[in-house]
């Protein structure tokens, strides 16, 4: 238990972030899964299923290995699955717009997009937040300069 408190302890905000990023990635996940169809989307779309999951399974792999470029693959990811998802919605969209039958947002489409934009802006903050690689600190050196620019 200790063990895990010191990891903890040890993460920076870039690690909480992105787990805060597959949190809603799964949240996503399962509102589409709960609420993806409707009179007007007859059945729930592969890729943006296939797509969520690997950017859940990114995001808690890249939570534990400090990789920034992977973060950003996080990022691209989610934002990809956001854009299909939208994209299989489009005849739904088109109804509530032309409001054929007076039919609004419902709360799940709603709730889905929010969580899937959340889970890809968290992981870009994630990646912007992260200033090294785990495992690359280098040891920093105290440099004094003194009045007339020669190091001390």
């Amino acid at each position: 238990m200790e063990t895990l408190k010191k990891l903890l302890l040890k993460r920076g905000p870039s690690f909480y972030i992105l787990s805060v990023s597959a949190v809603f990635a799964l949240a996503a996940l399962i509102l589409y899964l709960a609420t993806g169809t409707n009179d007007f989307t007859p059945s729930l779309s592969g890729k943006v299923i296939g797509l969520l999951c690997v950017t859940l399974i990114g995001a808690v792999l890249f939570s534990a290995f400090e990789l920034k470029a992977g973060k950003y693959a996080v990022y691209l990811l989610g934002l990809w699955a956001w854009l299909e998802f939208i994209a299989s919605q489009v005849n739904y969209l088109a109804n509530i717009f032309v409001s054929i039958d007076g039919s609004t947002f419902s709360a799940g489409f709603i709730m889905t997009l929010v969580c899937g934009a959340l889970s890809f802006g968290c992981a870009l903050a994630s990646a912007v937040v992260q200033r090294e690689e785990l495992g690359s600190r280098r040891k920093k050196t105290n440099v004094h300069i003194d009045a007339e620019g020669a190091d001390v």
